[in-house]
C-alpha cells in the first residue's frame, strides 16, 4: 500500500479508488487505516473474480457509468 500511495499520490481532493480481490492480505486493518489516512477508496469484490475483468471491460464500465452520470443537471451541482 505504501508503494502504491507513493506512486499515484491520491490527496483530498484527487482520491484514488483501488480495487481489490477479497484475499485475506488485503483485510489487514494496517492496510485499511493506511489507505484511508492517504485518501484511498478501497472497492473489495469476491476472490477469483477479478481475472475476469479485461482492460477492454473497464472501457465499457466506465462509459455506461460516465453517459449516465454526466449529465448537465450533475455538472452544474458540482461535487458539494
Amino acid at each position: 500500500m505504501k508503494f502504491f500511495v507513493s506512486n499515484v499520490r491520491p490527496n483530498e481532493d484527487h482520491k484514488c479508488l483501488l480495487i481489490l480481490d477479497n484475499h485475506a492480505s488485503h483485510r489487514s486493518i494496517d492496510v485499511l487505516d493506511y489507505a484511508s489516512q492517504n485518501d484511498v477508496i478501497i472497492l473489495s469484490v469476491p476472490a477469483h473474480t477479478t481475472q475476469r475483468v479485461t482492460l477492454f471491460d473497464v472501457g465499457k464500465i466506465f462509459n455506461n457509468a460516465y453517459l449516465k452520470a454526466a449529465t448537465p443537471t450533475n455538472a452544474i451541482k458540482g461535487p458539494y
